[in-house]
């Protein structure tokens, strides 16, 4: 039961974080708290849970992947520069990936490739990862100024590999890829 209440703060308070991560003078003991929390996480959760624990952290999972496109996107647009004069909601967007979503989504991959639990997440969450895998590789072959993040984005990368089975490639665990050879 304390792993379900764990579970749901650490969506909870992601969402929270995304939303709002201005509303917190030092972002890093909230990443930090995130990690903890993400680190609390295990394969029970997705198997046996209740849920609305299972939605959320599904949420989550799909609401990093929105993220990791949006930051995408605004750089190819060019919208991120150092001025002032850049919409809010871009500085936010790339705020927050940068400061909160990176070493979160690290840890969190770290703990699911420690714990070897990845394969039983993939049902839940296979979709949002291949657009987060792709926006990874995107966003750290991109030449733009996002480029001083190179390092927060390999990590998260390399995290991820190790999270997950075979990135996916096992036919019976590609059923949600519409490109696989296999489908």
């Amino acid at each position: 039961m304390l792993l379900l209440k764990m579970s749901s703060l650490f969506c909870k308070l992601g969402v929270l974080v995304r939303h709002r991560i201005s509303l917190f003078n030092n972002a890093s003991s909230i990443v930090n708290c995130l990690q903890i929390l993400g680190q609390s996480l295990d394969a029970t959760v997705m198997k046996t849970g209740l849920e609305s624990v299972k939605a959320a952290l599904r949420c989550y999972f799909v609401n990093a992947a929105e993220d990791l496109e949006k930051t995408q996107e605004n750089l190819q647009l060019g919208q991120f520069s150092h001025s002032r004069e850049q919409p809010r909601g871009v500085t936010q967007i790339i705020n927050y990936t940068t400061v909160a979503l990176l070493p979160v989504l690290s840890s969190l991959y770290e703990h699911i490739g420690q714990n070897a639990f990845g394969e039983d997440l993939i049902d839940d969450v296979q979709v949002s990862c291949y657009r987060i895998l792709n926006s990874l590789y995107l966003l750290g072959t991109n030449t733009s100024i996002y480029v001083e993040q190179r390092p927060a984005l390999g990590k998260c990368l390399a995290a991820f590999s190790a999270a997950f089975p075979v990135a996916f490639l096992e036919p019976h665990l590609n059923k949600f890829n519409p490109f696989s050879i296999y489908n």
